[in-house]
């Protein structure tokens, strides 16, 4: 089937799907109409060649999400695209398809959201020949990509630094993080493909020191600290040649408010596991929240990602703890997790966990902070039972409104003996249950039981414990404020702890 768009706008307002069906379906837009698809979904189920799009325009409007979607990796290429949805978004529900608009993108109002689909992509341009155009309402929030991929194409010769070549990508709906790669000459044009991924960065590589501008930051920039809202991930592609060295440009829009915004620096990593500093700092705008850096140079390879993030001393975004050391010690027959803050703000608790193979990582404990503000060092220890092998700890912090924080692992490798059944830890967590930690040094029957302080019994849970440590809830509903006991009978031990329940 084959439907012939001419020069007519055709308006679609069925809160329904405009769906293209079978191999053969095709839509041939001749000369240059308007489809407005308002409130209307848009599913390709006919593969590659499904829209001939002549010079047409699709207009997605209205205040409902629109889904695009296809029955299988189809690439869909429009000619211009307007997006003006002042509620709702664009949802982009398949992976592994590139939707492509070949001359203007028009964004007006509303988000595209590509759902973490990262195999998915939205191009601007198709070649060095036809590098497409974006215009945006001026506006710092409600027009923007985020959660997804988004491609654009660069010409030879010098770049231009200027809004129309943003990428418009961001962390949320409400943040337009845009980034913006411009350069003195490129031998030859290509694509790169950009996201904004909203998680906390890696620390590896850290500190650095940056005495690159004296002037607006007096003295060296300490880089110890990175933006903790997330970096930019840049691919290059197309055969993109940046034959001398490139100014990358960052907005940092919404980010947590640094108190010193002349001091932010980019920070950059070619393998994804380590940050450098490359080229020397550019300037900085503290009124539109962005930051530049000169001389960068290339990037690794059309395969690989290059990823940039903003950094600079604790005044960057500062984390709820600044976490002092954080050491393990093998004993005899367990391994002893010491670690230490320098400072605490808003935090609620640790969560302390260990792997063997850098993949899987296990709960050996929640911490809960000592004092959730500190200005003052504080000092945590955790036994963990485990002896032979090794090991890679790291802390996952978590402050007051749930936002959490994974610091970089250790690792250490101890030899010792058999060890024993043991209660590890008792506390009473954030939803006031009764949480209890306790070591098996191998699979093994328990009965956990909790007393009143009359030695009345409460309750008693039974079980099969796993070799290694278990951590098992207890519910406190029915319980008044006063203290109680714990009993573990593991094995031939039996094993009691005190905890004030409040």
């Amino acid at each position: 089937m084959t439907s012939l768009f001419g020069s007519m706008s055709v308006f679609m307002n069925a809160q329904g799907t405009m769906r293209v069906d079978g191999p053969l379906a095709r839509i041939v837009c001749t000369n240059a109409p308007s489809v407005v698809l308002s409130d209307m979904d848009f599913q390709n189920n006919a593969g590659n060649g499904m829209l001939t799009a002549g010079n047409s325009e699709f207009r997605f409007v209205g205040n409902v999400t629109t889904e695009i979607t296809s029955s299988g990796p189809f690439n869909t290429t429009f000619y211009n695209v307007e997006f003006n949805k002042p509620a709702g978004e664009i949802d982009i529900m398949t992976n592994n398809m590139t939707i492509t608009t070949s001359n203007i993108l028009e964004m007006v109002s509303g988000n595209v959201d590509m759902n973490n689909l990262l195999g998915s992509t939205w191009e601007l341009g198709t070649s060095v020949a036809n590098l497409g155009t974006l215009t945006r309402t001026p506006s710092l929030t409600g027009n923007l990509f985020y959660n997804g991929y988004f491609r654009r194409w660069y010409p030879a010769g010098p770049g231009t630094n200027t809004a129309p070549w943003d990428v418009p990508v961001g962390m949320s709906g409400v943040s337009y993080n845009y980034c913006r790669v411009y350069y003195v000459n490129a031998l030859a044009g290509g694509s790169l493909r950009t996201r904004f991924v909203p998680v906390n960065p890696f620390y590896t590589g850290m500190p650095m020191v940056d005495a690159t501008d004296m002037v607006s930051c007096p003295g060296a920039v300490n880089i110890n600290n990175c933006a903790n809202e997330g970096y930019w991930d840049i691919i290059a592609g197309g055969g993109i040649d940046v034959a001398t060295a490139y100014t990358i440009k960052l907005n940092y829009n919404n980010f947590g408010a640094p108190t010193a915004e002349q001091c932010l620096r980019i920070i950059k990593s070619e393998n994804n596991t380590s940050w450098m500093q490359e080229g020397t700092h550019g300037t900085f705008d503290g009124v539109l929240d962005w930051v530049t850096r000169d001389g960068q140079d290339g990037f690794p390879s059309a395969a690989n990602s290059s990823f940039f993030t903003i950094a600079g001393d604790n005044i960057v975004n500062p984390l709820p703890v600044q976490l002092a050391s954080f050491n393990a010690n093998c004993g005899t027959n367990s391994i002893m997790v010491s670690w230490t803050t320098a400072s605490e703000n808003g935090n609620d608790y640790f969560v302390l966990e260990r792997t063997k193979d850098m993949v899987t990582w296990d709960i050996v404990a929640t911490i809960p902070s000592q004092n959730n503000y500190s200005n003052v060092p504080l000092t945590y220890h955790f036994e963990d039972h485990v002896y032979d092998g090794t090991f890679y700890y790291r802390l996952n912090q978590v402050d007051l409104n749930g936002t959490p924080v994974i610091y970089p692992p250790i690792t250490l490798t101890c030899n010792g003996t058999e060890s024993q059944a043991e209660l590890v830890n008792t506390y009473q967590n954030g939803n006031g249950e009764i949480t209890v930690v306790f070591y098996a040094p191998s699979d093994m029957d328990y009965v956990l039981s909790l007393y009143d302080i009359h030695g009345q019994k409460i309750s008693a849970t039974t079980g099969m414990a796993a070799g290694g440590n278990n951590t098992i809830i207890l519910n406190t509903e029915s319980l008044r404020d006063a203290y109680y006991l714990v009993h573990l009978q593991i094995g031939d031990k039996n094993l009691s702890r005190k905890i004030l329940v409040k």
